[in-house]
């Protein structure tokens, strides 16, 4: 796992959604602050494949500062029992995780999003 050099850290709180059926969508949208006490919005969204059903609301963990979680990335998400973990990382090498609680969907998913992209706007610096 990369690890930033300065110690730089994000936590990210927001909610998402996957619905895929063979092939659907991946998207989500919270807030991060990292350990600069830099705080951004950031929405993601790309392509996903497999079977998955999930909407929660989370929070997770991310290796790089607020900046770093913009631009092209991928994830891999799991739900079983309303309870959805998502791992991501982004084509710059940071890795980050959430964990999310949402409606209990019949069947457990997976689901791959192999490229998604994600903006960040500061609100503050």
């Amino acid at each position: 796992m990369f690890v930033d050099e300065d110690g730089r850290f994000s936590l990210l709180f927001g909610g998402g959604g996957t619905g895929t059926s063979g092939i659907g969508v991946d998207a989500s949208g919270g807030i991060a602050i990292d350990s600069k006490r830099n705080i951004g919005i950031f929405s993601t969204l790309g392509p996903a494949v497999g079977i998955n059903l999930s909407f929660d609301i989370f929070g997770g963990f991310f290796t790089g500062d607020v900046c770093d979680l913009e631009g092209l990335g991928f994830n891999t998400t799991v739900s079983v029992l309303g309870v959805s973990v998502t791992i991501f990382g982004s084509d710059n090498g940071h890795l980050g995780f959430t964990v999310g609680l949402g409606p209990i969907s019949p069947i457990p998913g997976v689901s791959v999003a192999p490229r998604t992209n994600t903006v960040v706007g500061l609100i503050n610096k």
